[in-house]
């Protein structure tokens, strides 16, 4: 999967060197599709009509805004709490409480990524786990998309 949380199909830009990852699901059905077009670009040079979306060098699929993918990532957070059988004490707002926390988070690591990226709530924990590394590994790929040294 890509940093976008899309698949990444095609010609990496190095000579013989070609991915086809992170169709999740979508790869049981896609994956004939897939490889009969990647077969045709390899074998026959034929560039296939369906594959430029989800070429390596491409800039970075925003499916949502960032405050629509916090909002998803915090609510993903505290379904996770409540299907691991988290059990806060009962008084109080402790629902409230915790989905406030995990926005906040959310808030905190989204405002740490570049310009121009904006991680899939799928991706938010590794985004407040690693963001830094994050960040410079998504800058990197801007950088190299806009032509400049990272």
């Amino acid at each position: 999967m890509g940093l976008d949380g899309h698949p990444v199909l095609g010609n990496t830009g190095r000579p013989g060197l070609w991915v086809a990852t992170g169709t999740h699901r979508d790869g049981l059905h896609a994956s004939p599709l897939i490889a009969q077009e990647l077969a045709a670009e390899i074998l026959h040079g034929t560039p296939s009509p369906w594959l430029p979306p989800w070429r390596p060098g491409r800039k970075p699929i925003a499916d949502s805004t960032a405050a629509d993918a916090i909002e998803e990532a915090a609510t993903h957070h505290a379904a996770l709490a409540a299907e691991s059988r988290m059990r806060p004490p009962l008084t109080g707002d402790w629902p409230g409480l915790l989905a406030d926390a995990y926005r906040q988070l959310m808030q905190q690591t989204y405002a740490r990524m570049p310009d121009g990226y904006v991680p899939p709530p799928e991706l938010a924990p590794l985004g407040y786990e690693h963001g830094p590394a994050l960040a410079k590994l998504a800058q990197g790929h801007l950088d190299r998309l806009a032509g400049r040294p990272s």
